[in-house]
């Protein structure tokens, strides 16, 4: 396995089929599948080029690349998280939808967070803005909490973002008021059946 890993593996078995996967994303930015039973290589996509602790304000990540932990959605054989890239020497947050099957990207994916918010007259600044928690899906919907990095630098704020998995270009999202107030609990987000649940902090 090539780069660090910070997210949770994630056990997968297909419907009739005796082997099962682990998924593993990398602070590589690279998502392998192993699996289960022999640790063999089933499939294995690089995402881009992880983001250089020199690129950001701080933090304690180098490279930068996955670091919150995915989110598997069953019924469509697929996985989705969220990749730091480096584009250009601008880091950038991509939120990729992945067919479990052979790792190719989902038809929509990856959404670009800063610029499919920028649209929305939304600012989201990448470069400060880390993606320590897990991913989750409710209602159809993926939703990615966002925080800062390590040091609590620059101007970040605590976001969930949520994304349709049928058309990623629908988008919902929620900031916290003040600058700060990352979500910083790897643990991600929690659901009562109703509503989101998440936990700040750091706000200024």
């Amino acid at each position: 396995i090539v780069g660090h890993i910070y997210a949770q593996p994630l056990y997968w078995r297909p419907p009739s089929s005796d082997r099962g996967l682990l998924v593993i994303g990398t602070e590589d930015d690279t998502v392998y599948a192993l699996d289960a039973n022999t640790g063999a290589i089933i499939w294995k996509v690089t995402l881009g080029s992880p983001v250089p602790m020199s690129s950001l304000s701080c933090g304690n990540i180098d490279p930068l690349g996955i670091t919150g932990t995915p989110v598997i959605d069953a019924g469509s054989r697929a996985v989705y998280l969220d990749a730091v890239v480096d584009e250009k020497g601008h880091p950038q947050h991509l939120i990729f939808g992945l067919s479990l099957r052979d790792g190719s990207t989902l038809p929509g994916w990856p959404v670009n967070v800063s610029a499919a918010l920028e649209k929305r007259g939304l600012h989201f600044n990448a470069r400060d803005q880390n993606q320590r928690g897990a991913v989750t899906i409710v209602g159809g919907r993926v939703y990615v909490p966002y925080g800062g990095h390590f040091g609590d630098c620059g101007n970040y704020r605590g976001w969930v973002v949520g994304l349709s998995l049928d058309d990623p270009k629908d988008m919902i999202a929620w900031q916290t008021r003040a600058p700060g107030g990352g979500i910083w609990a790897t643990g991600g987000i929690s659901y009562d059946g109703q509503s989101l649940f998440i936990a700040t902090g750091n706000t200024m």
